[in-house]
């Protein structure tokens, strides 16, 4: 017997054997559209309409386990976001507050930390040297004459490949920080460099280069707001016939675009679980049950948005059974209707 069984002619659908019953999701209700909520977690704007999975079991000879006869008391569904055509999660997203803030800081704390090469360290001159990119903030001017170590016997012969020809003349020639205290001075100054056989021009030219680090995870942001796992449900759907469901009516996304959901089921019961009797829950990991995605799903701008989709048949049996769906207000929207064929008898 397989551990894995494909349910569905999909490669993003598959079940697991679990002793000798079979374990396997199926949607029955996807998100068409939703409007984007951006990074402001104020304006949540769930999928409409929600998705409802529904969890089904067979055994040894594909007869369907009845609903009575399953525990379902450990069993969860998972979510997460991917792209529409399945092959890429997209569950995070740059934060542009955060992002922008980070590069700021970063480029305040290099230019504090860029400060001249010290003299005193370095007695000896060596014969090649690069060029750093310095900020310096203002601060009190340096000493006019440069030390005895960077005496005339410090030049480099003019080459095109490596840059200028620097003297004492040219430390001398340097623009005066304090001259100018409300504005910040940027000027290239000769960093010594040990000279070694190994290193090459390449090498050399990227020391030249100011970047910025990578940015850290704390800058990214879930694409996907509001509960990412539900439980188990025992409900009648809109064809009166009961099942085990798991409802996202809470979900949101914050950016444009067109995206699927990827639901995984899983037993976070101790054994026997996920057979009947287990009483609490385990502490290790949990296998994935089964797995299946959502239909791709469109999220647009508050321009583009065209309007939330009518209310479904299935969103409102489960509504009647106590579950909390988001729910068109159709009797406004019959109100309506009748106000509007009254007054167009009125003017008739």
């Amino acid at each position: 017997m397989p551990a894995l069984a494909s349910t569905d002619s999909s490669e993003f659908t598959w079940g697991r054997w679990s002793g000798s019953k079979l374990y396997a999701l199926e949607v029955i209700q996807n998100p068409l559209r939703a409007r984007m909520c951006g990074f402001g977690d104020k304006d949540r704007r769930p999928l409409a309409p929600a998705a409802v999975v529904k969890m089904v079991v067979k055994r040894d000879d594909d007869s369907t386990v009845d609903v009575d006869d399953i525990d379902c008391s450990f069993f969860l569904v998972t979510v997460d976001l991917w792209s529409g055509d399945g092959k890429q999660e997209t569950n995070l997203v740059l934060h542009p507050s955060l992002a922008e803030r980070y590069v700021q800081q970063t480029k305040r704390r290099t230019s504090r930390s860029g400060q001249p090469p010290n003299p005193t360290r370095t007695p000896t001159p060596p014969p090649t040297m690069t060029t750093d990119l310095v900020y310096l903030e203002p601060a009190p001017p340096p000493p006019q004459q440069p030390p005895q170590s960077f005496g005339q016997e410090w030049q480099v012969k003019p080459d095109n490949s490596e840059g200028p020809e620097w003297t004492a003349d040219n430390l001398n020639s340097l623009p005066n920080p304090s001259s100018s205290p409300s504005e910040n001075v940027y000027y290239e100054l000769p960093t010594p460099v040990s000279p070694s056989p190994s290193m090459s021009k390449e090498k050399l030219s990227r020391s030249t280069d100011l970047s910025i680090p990578p940015l850290p995870r704390h800058t990214y942001t879930r694409t996907l707001i509001g509960p990412l796992s539900a439980n188990a449900t025992r409900l009648i759907d809109g064809h009166r016939k009961p099942g085990i469901f798991f409802l996202f009516q809470d979900l949101s996304v914050r950016t444009e675009g067109t995206f699927r959901l990827r639901l995984r089921l899983m037993n976070v019961g101790a054994p026997p679980a996920p057979e009947a009797g287990a009483s609490t829950v385990h502490m290790g990991m949990s296998p994935v049950l089964a797995q299946t995605f959502t239909e791709p799903f469109t999220v647009f701008s508050a321009k583009r948005f065209p309007g939330v989709p009518d209310t479904t048949v299935l969103s409102v049996a489960l509504a009647n059974q106590g579950q909390k769906l988001p729910l068109r207000n159709r009797h406004r929207s019959s109100t309506r209707r009748r106000n509007s064929a009254s007054e167009d008898s009125d003017v008739e």
